[in-house]
This record gives C-alpha cells, structure tokens and sequence, in this order.
C-alpha cells in the first residue's frame, strides 16, 4: 500500500472517530442522564439510571430514575419504587416531590395538591431541624396554584380554592421574584383578584379570554 492510500485511510479513520465523539462523552454518569432528560431522552436517561444504580443501589439515584419513568408515562413502576422509598424513610421530602409530579401528570388533581402540600411540609421540617437558611423547592406552590388555574378554566373554582390559588402564586413569586414570567403571573394575579367568586356558593368559571 503506498504512503498516499494509507494517509487517506488514516484520515477516513481520524474524521470517523470524531464524528462519533461528543461532548457528552466526558460527562460523568448522573450528568449525562441530566443532560438527556432537559433534551427528552428519558428512556436513554433511564439506562443510564439503571446503570448506576447496578454500581450503588441510593436512594438519590431510584428518584432520578422514577422521574425517567414518569416522564414515559410508567406511573405504575415508577409509584410503585417511590412508595417503597417513602416506607423506609417517610421524611425524605423529594419522594413526595416525584410522587406529586406523577400525580400531576396523572392529572389527578386532589392527589396533586396533597402530596406538594406533604413536600413542603417535609423540607419544611428538615429545615427546622437542621437550622437551614434554604427553602422548599418554589415551583411546588406555582405547580399547586397551577391545578386551581386549569380548574378555573374548566370546571370553575370556588371562593375557597380561589384563595388558595392566590395564595400559591404569591408565595411562588415571593420565592422566586426572579422568575422569567414573573410579569405575567403577577398580571394574571391583579385580573383575578377582581374575579373572586361569592364565598356563600360561588364559582369562578373564566378562560382568561374576557
């Protein structure tokens, strides 16, 4: 073979391995099933997961992997490992967490409220206990306020969950007054402020359109 054909072959080879190379590559194992997750590769983050868990079954790693399998939409496997994990340690508050996301997206809406309202009230406690300056996750107020909203537009609200939904979104956006949309939840706020329902009975039915 002349010197001529072997470079070509070696540099075939060269742009071959670098076609296959990706960034990604150097990440370690947890950062890379983050990095899939944010792009909506669950099923690959959930390998990843597994994978990982085969090397150090914690608990950390099975909540990882749940919210894999929620976001496929395997609520059963993925209820079924957090409820295992909630046995053995019932103040862990981000089990709560993963089973609130998975009742969300389960679109039962009682289940939802229930279990972020167990999630705050857990780190809440941790909080306490460990004399942390941290708060809970925000988002679990503005997911909270959320379910009131798309109730509001569908079935109607009451004066009572009218007050909760207000009550969520404020908190939210005391917590996270950085928000991104922070300008319109506080617009959506002063609109419905001047829509509470009647307290003896009342329902807010509105699609934010009038």
């Amino acid at each position: 073979m002349s010197f001529k054909n072997l470079l070509f072959i070696l540099i075939l080879a060269g742009n071959c391995v670098e076609a296959q190379y990706s960034p990604e590559d150097e990440m370690p194992p947890i950062a890379r099933a983050h990095d899939c997750m944010n792009k909506g590769n669950y099923r690959m983050a959930e390998g990843i997961y597994r994978e990982e868990l085969r090397k150090n079954n914690v608990p950390g790693v099975q909540q990882l992997l749940c919210h894999s399998l929620i976001m496929q939409q395997r609520f059963t496997e993925a209820d079924s490992t957090l409820l295992s994990l909630v046995a053995l340690d019932s103040n862990a508050e981000q089990n709560y967490w993963f089973l609130a996301l998975s009742a969300e997206r389960q679109s039962d809406d009682n289940k939802t409220l229930f279990l972020f309202k167990k999630y705050i009230a857990k780190a809440k406690l941790r909080i306490e206990n460990t004399h942390g300056v941290e708060s809970e996750n925000p988002k679990a107020w503005l997911k909270m306020g959320s379910v009131f909203r798309r109730k509001m537009h569908t079935k109607g609200i009451n004066d009572q969950e009218w007050i909760e939904m207000v009550y969520d979104y404020e908190v939210y956006l005391r917590l996270n007054p950085t928000d991104q949309f922070a300008f319109n939840l506080n617009e959506f706020l002063d609109q419905v402020r001047l829509k509470r329902p009647d307290p003896m009975g009342g329902i807010l039915l509105w699609d934010e359109k009038s």
